[in-house]
Order: C-alpha cells, then structure tokens, then sequence
C-alpha cells in the first residue's frame, strides 16, 4: 500500500520546497546583482576578415551625366576588408591575441529622461589595431563587368594606441545627457600612413603600371572630441580638435616609368569649425 503514497507525499514536498524558495526575501545589494542594475562589462577579442564589403547605388549614373545609365545598378567592393587587434606596436608584425580587444561597458538609467550608455574601450593589451585594406573594385548588379579601381599596395592601415587612458567610443542610446549619440575620447592617432595607393586606369594589369601611384599619410589626426548625431540633414559629423591636419602624397608616379614627379602636400589644415554631413542622394 506504501506505493499508493510515493508520489503524492513527493509532489507535496517538492511544492512545498519551491513554495519556500519563491517566497524567500531577497535585500537590495542581491537584486542588483540580479538584473543587472550595476551595468555590464563585455569583452571580446577581434580578428576579423571579410571577403568584402558591398555597397550598392540602385539609381546608377544619372541621365544628365551618362544618358543610358541611370538604371544601372552599380555595386562598390571593398576587398579583402577586416580589423586586428596587435599585441606589438610600430612596425609590420602584427601578433594577435585571445584577450580581449575592446572591453564595451552598458549602463541603463531611467527615471525622467531614460538612456543606454555604451562606452566601447581600446584594451590596454592592445597596441595597435590593423585595418584590413586591399583593393577597390565595381561591378553590375550580377557581379559581371568587374574594373578595379583603387588598390592599397601595403594592404593595411595600422592605428597605434595613444597611450592612457584607453580609447573609447562613448555612445548614448534614447536621451542623450552629452547632447552627442556618440563621443570619440582620447582619440589622437597621430599618423596614420596609407602606404602606397594606386589609382587605376580601367586598362591597368598591374603590370604595364597604366595607373598614377603615392605614397598617402596623414599627420596630425586627433580625432579626440568627435561627434557623431543624426539629424533631419543626415549623419553630423564634428570633429573639434583636428586643428593642424597634414596631407602629403609623395613619390607620385604615373605611367609605365620609374621617374616619378615629386612630392605634394596641404600642410596646417584646420578643419575644426568645419560640420560633415552624410546623406543618400535624392
């Protein structure tokens, strides 16, 4: 007769051990560990390649410049496109790490004028992050007629960590405390040298040199203080503190020649007053 009992009397002291356990007092310092209310670090290394990256402009040309094409879709490539994280610093080796590369911090307030807060930090490990760059390429909507246009010969752009504090992109989701969605801190990259970019003749093989090449490098580019928002205009952009931007392009050769015809360059460029705006086209 026991075993008309079992269930029952085990069913009974289940619910009442989850009965107990639901209705057991919780203080504050355990609920903010609960849901959060301290905010949340996340970490995460970067070692990221891209066969490419795709933009598409469905109108085409528009009639007024080439009559015929302003239906044709043409597609932008980006080859060979992605980011490391680099444990060294200047120089051409790039060793790679498991740590993270970026630690990204969220916080939410509420209350009257409610925010998520995103600050997304260069890791102290890391001393340089290594953009991925190849070549520039357009094609037709079916990927056929393929002409390269642009070719980055180093194949990267290095940026070199600033020293502290870390860098950090400052992002502010719903109300904006800042009156910025998103903030550039201690952003100042110094240099930042392209290598030799190749501009590209549709007949150019890369061997009969049918291009105009140079050396591309910008000096000068604090970034620190730059603002992103959104407005009816398109994406504002803001860049407050580059002040004394240099451009020079040099060992400018064009053709199929070794004699190149010098060095030019803007020296002292200030383009701290100036606001970008980046729209689609109507």
């Amino acid at each position: 007769m026991q075993k008309h009992y079992t269930f029952p009397v085990m069913a009974a002291t289940l619910m009442m051990h989850f009965s107990a356990f639901a209705f057991e007092q919780v203080d504050d310092s355990q609920l903010s560990d609960a849901v959060g209310q301290t905010g949340i670090i996340i970490s995460t290394s970067v070692d990221w390649v891209s066969s490419s990256v795709k933009i598409s402009d469905l109108s085409g040309v528009p009639s007024t410049i080439k009559p015929g094409y302003e239906f044709n879709t043409g597609v932008l490539v980006l080859n060979g496109m992605g980011i490391k994280g680099c444990t060294n610093g200047a120089g051409l080796t790039c060793t790679t790490t498991t740590n993270p590369t970026f630690n990204v911090t969220v916080d939410a307030s509420g209350g009257a004028s409610p925010v998520v807060k995103l600050a997304v930090a260069w890791d102290s490990g890391i001393q340089k992050l290594r953009i991925l760059l190849d070549k520039v390429s357009i094609h037709n909507q079916q990927g056929g007629n393929v002409v390269e246009i642009l070719d980055f010969a180093n194949g990267y752009l290095d940026l070199l960590r600033p020293g502290a504090p870390n860098p950090t992109f400052n992002f502010e989701l719903g109300n904006e405390p800042s009156t910025h969605m998103m903030t550039l801190a201690n952003a100042n990259f110094g240099t930042l040298d392209f290598g030799q970019v190749l501009l590209r003749d549709k007949s150019d093989n890369l061997s009969n040199n049918r291009n105009i090449r140079f050396n591309f490098k910008l000096d000068g580019m604090n970034l620190t203080g730059t603002t992103v928002d959104i407005a009816n205009a398109g994406l504002i952009l803001t860049t407050p503190n580059l002040t004394a931007v240099d451009m020079t392009l040099s060992n400018i050769t064009a053709g199929n020649t070794a004699a190149n015809m010098g060095s030019m360059g803007v020296v002292g460029m200030n383009l701290s007053n100036l606001t970008f705006t980046i729209a689609g086209k109507s």
